[in-house]
């Protein structure tokens, strides 16, 4: 479509479609089934209605990634290299762009990340820094895959919360991140985050009960 992908835009009323194809009505009515299905447009009723385009619910598109791998029975170790290999070039990638308004996002992001607790912090937004840090780096694929990675990743821990004390050393871990993203310093951020992916690693091992790959990744 020459437009792209006008989201709001009518494609017209049913029986405009009808006849601008030559379809007959009931192949027309499947056809938007099927775009509907996929949230790629909606028939609006009415006046100022039709056909109208809509932007793609991606968590719809990530849940259906997440249950695919987890029924080809993919394993906890695969998903922690592959999420330490892509976090590494999101690093790399934020640090090659980021200003000080996208500095100013990250640290947002860490003065909301915990709250008080009767026993000490609680995370409130575990693992939106990771999130944050994959859309700074520009590439929507990346976003994508890295929130693939951390949502199959959460299903699998949901039942194990963090003590107070794992949340606090979490947070300066991810305080000492964007403090070397700040900075612009490359290696510093990459053996940060090295570092806490590590930790993580050593934690899922420990706690959960599961192995984890080596990272060789030279990125």
């Amino acid at each position: 479509m020459a437009l792209g992908w006008p989201v709001g835009h009518s494609l017209g009323s049913e029986q405009a479609l009808i006849d601008r194809y030559g379809a007959s009505r009931g192949v027309m009515r499947e056809a938007i089934r099927i775009v509907e299905n996929h949230g790629a447009a909606r028939m609006r009723r009415g006046p100022g209605g039709g056909l109208i385009v809509t932007a793609p619910d991606s968590q719809a598109v990530v849940q259906s990634a997440t249950l695919l791998l987890d029924q080809s029975g993919v394993s906890a170790s695969d998903l922690l290299f592959v999420r330490t290999s892509l976090e590494l070039i999101c690093v790399r990638l934020a640090m090659e762009r980021i200003d000080e308004e996208g500095i100013a996002r990250l640290r947002s992001v860490l003065e909301h990340e915990v709250v008080p607790g009767p026993a000490g912090l609680i995370a409130a937004q575990p693992g939106q820094l990771h999130r944050a840090i994959a859309a700074a780096a520009g590439n929507p694929a990346l976003k994508f895959f890295v929130e693939i990675i951390m949502k199959l990743m959460a299903e699998r821990t949901v039942r194990h919360a963090y003590t107070p004390q794992e949340v606090e050393v979490i947070h300066s871990e991810h305080v000492a991140i964007v403090e070397a993203i700040a900075a612009g310093d490359a290696e510093r951020a990459r053996h940060r985050l090295i570092g806490h992916l590590t930790d993580m690693s050593q934690y899922y091992r420990e706690r959960l009960g599961f192995g984890v790959r080596s990272q060789t990744n030279s990125q």
